[in-house]
């Protein structure tokens, strides 16, 4: 089984790697690199929340993303899933229940 993955491994030649702007995305995409794939880093933004200062996280996560693309010679592409991240995934949650558990 681990010959057929690798080998199914090489026949993909760019692959697209998700950059949230931390370390752990910026290491996979330099691993992946590396290893001579052709990469595109994606930073998905799927809320845009602002914190107590008024600034949008997830701007800066794009930012940090986007530098660390920029850094390993790499394309950046990002994506906006804010409306669908709203509509799919929080319109099933109890809104109430999380203001509850987190005060």
């Amino acid at each position: 089984m681990k010959s057929t993955i690798y080998e199914m491994s090489r026949c993909i030649s760019h692959v697209a790697c998700a950059m949230s702007g931390g370390v752990d995305s910026a290491v996979a995409a330099l691993i992946l690199k590396s290893q001579g794939y052709k990469l595109t880093g994606v930073f998905m933004k799927n809320w845009d929340v602002v914190d107590e200062h008024g600034e949008c996280v997830a701007d800066n996560d794009a930012k940090d993303a986007e530098y660390v693309c920029d850094k390993l010679g790499i394309p950046f592409q990002q994506v906006n899933f804010v409306k669908e991240y709203w509509h799919n995934v929080f319109r099933f949650v109890d809104t109430n229940l999380i203001i509850t558990n987190f005060k």
